[in-house]
């Protein structure tokens, strides 16, 4: 295996931005991203990988939520509010399929951050209350919250 690849389903992950990350990091190395809307690590938005790769080193509960269907990527902090019912299925899964009893609020918020033509560009959330976004064109700015 090279350095920064990792094993996956008999293939490599040549996603360096995956290394780390306690038992959620092994998770993602491991994950058959090719049943998520995400797809494969190496095409995502470089802002996404950023997240996911600061994420990896926080001991603060994270969970980013990345793509047009805001699928669902997490630390370990953040795996105790997921429960046995969200953990492991959520990972990489749309965010409305984990959690559908507080999508009205939530989608709604990280639906907020498309573009002017109200085509949705992407996102992310944050433990702590924050709500980040990430815009998979313009990843120079994070927009502010509506």
């Amino acid at each position: 295996m090279r350095i920064g690849s990792h094993q996956r389903h008999g293939g490599t992950c040549s996603a360096g931005f995956l290394a780390g990350g306690g038992e959620l990091g092994v998770l993602m190395r491991s994950h058959d991203w090719t049943q998520s809307p995400l797809r494969a690590p190496e095409s995502w938005p470089d802002a996404l990988k950023t997240a996911v790769q600061h994420m990896s080193q926080f001991s603060i509960s994270h969970g980013p939520m990345g793509g047009p269907e805001f699928a669902m990527l997490y630390n370990d902090a953040y795996r105790p509010m997921l429960g046995a019912t969200k953990h492991p299925g959520g990972l990489g899964r749309p965010g409305i399929e984990s959690w559908p009893e507080i999508w009205d609020v939530i989608g709604a918020q990280l639906t907020g951050f498309g573009n002017p033509s109200g085509e949705l560009v992407g996102g992310a959330t944050a433990g702590g209350g924050a709500l980040w976004a990430i815009a998979k064109k313009h990843t120079s700015r994070i927009p502010s919250a509506p």
